[in-house]
């Protein structure tokens, strides 16, 4: 018989798998998709400034398939308001 302070079994180290440290997007349910035209009007200009501002990486395209979309969520994250200041006289 072992004595009390004797382990029957090795002890094993636990180990945890490391996790990578790479940004996780947000689960899809809490994503608002939309097409451009759909996103030029959210916004209020054009479709080619929606071009545009793709090309130069100021909002993120997304392919679903074979349609391009856009992430709402993301680009009011973008675009939040500066605090230009106080504008009275």
């Amino acid at each position: 018989m072992a004595s009390p302070n004797t382990p029957t079994a090795p002890l094993r180290a636990n180990r945890t798998k490391k996790r990578s440290r790479t940004p996780v997007p947000p689960p899809p349910s809490t994503r608002r998709w939309a097409n451009r035209k759909q996103t030029a009007a959210y916004l209020g200009v054009c479709l080619r400034t929606i071009t545009d501002m793709t090309a130069d990486g100021r909002i993120t395209a997304y392919r679903l398939g074979g349609t391009i979309r856009f992430d709402l969520n993301e680009i009011d994250a973008s675009f939040s308001p500066s605090g230009g200041g106080d504008f009275r006289a």
